[in-house]
């Protein structure tokens, strides 16, 4: 049987504590790139991040506030479709 080394680290977390993601793990669950990860981390803008030594690693809880922070309200009504395709403007 094949076990990376993510998938041994994760069996010695204790229950109730969530590990620490990498960001490449970031990456995927954002659905961008590890270099804009670093990116952000460079400008201090993105997901608030551990430093352990030389690495890397973001909190699950704070990776949740963070994109909950992120998340805008479209009201109701605001667009619709357009005899085009495209979304139009209603006042």
């Amino acid at each position: 049987m094949n076990t990376t080394n993510a998938a041994i680290s994760r069996l010695a977390v204790p229950a109730g504590l969530e590990p620490p993601l990498d960001e490449r793990e970031v990456a995927i669950i954002t659905k961008r790139s590890v270099a804009s990860i670093r990116r952000d981390r460079l400008m201090r803008k993105g997901v608030p991040f551990l430093k352990i030594g030389s690495s890397i690693r973001y909190r699950p809880e704070a990776l949740r506030a963070f994109l909950t922070s992120r998340e805008e309200d479209v009201p109701t009504g605001a667009f619709r479709r357009g005899t085009s395709g495209g979304l139009d403007r209603t006042l």
